[in-house]
């Protein structure tokens, strides 16, 4: 996955699909969390590539990259286990067993990556 900063041929070809096909843009949505959603999507992600750290702060979802150099980033709730990271991105929380085992990762509706919760 693409980390440092630049778009990747998968976010222009969606760009460029969305122009094209004339497709409105997606109005931003925050819904709210509960304590018991902020735990269970709290922790540790690892995939093949990189380690991301979800947590809260303030009240509010935050995730940290292994590859970011910052303090991580807000992460905006769309509902249905789904938080969209930057524009075109999706990534959804999987639950096995009433416990979140999973995210994936999608851009532009492509599944791009996995990240295994390992604690």
């Amino acid at each position: 996955m693409n980390t440092d900063g630049h778009l990747s041929a998968l976010t222009v070809a969606t760009q460029i699909a969305q122009l094209l096909l004339k497709l409105p843009k997606e109005a931003p949505v925050d819904l709210p969390l509960t304590a018991k959603q902020i735990g269970d999507f709290s922790g540790s992600f690892q995939s093949d590539e990189q380690t991301t750290v979800v947590f809260e702060r303030n009240g509010q979802l935050w995730a940290k990259p292994s590859a970011s150099k910052g303090d991580g980033f807000p992460a905006a709730y769309l509902g249905d286990d789904t938080f969209p990271p930057r524009e075109f991105m999706r990534v959804r929380f999987l639950y096995s067993q009433g416990k979140v085992s999973w995210n994936t990762v999608y851009i532009g509706g492509m599944f791009m990556d996995a990240f295994r919760k390992v604690k």
